[in-house]
């Protein structure tokens, strides 16, 4: 996963929390500009700290596995057969 994802499941659960991006700013105690452009994919880097805060403000936490190039994962099987259905119904 990469800063880009990662700035894209922010947004994505801000708007799920109803928050804009001025309250997570002062809810988590990260600067409106970091927010803004950590979610519009203009942030190169960010802190530990940083991203943490704003993780946590939004019930979101970092988890780290093994890295794993050559089997799926389950969530990659899950997520295959829920494209195939979705192509099957038509979605």
């Amino acid at each position: 996963m990469n800063l880009i994802e990662i700035g894209a499941i922010i947004k994505q659960q801000r708007k799920l929390a109803n928050l804009t991006q001025r309250e997570l700013s002062k809810e988590s105690d990260v600067g409106l500009a970091t927010i803004e452009k950590l979610e519009n994919q203009r942030l190169s880097e960010i802190g530990y700290k940083k991203l943490l805060r704003i993780l946590n403000t939004l019930a979101l936490d970092l988890r780290i596995t093994t890295f794993n190039q050559s089997k799926p994962t389950l969530e990659d099987l899950q997520n295959e057969d829920e494209a195939k259905d979705d192509t099957r119904l038509g979605r």
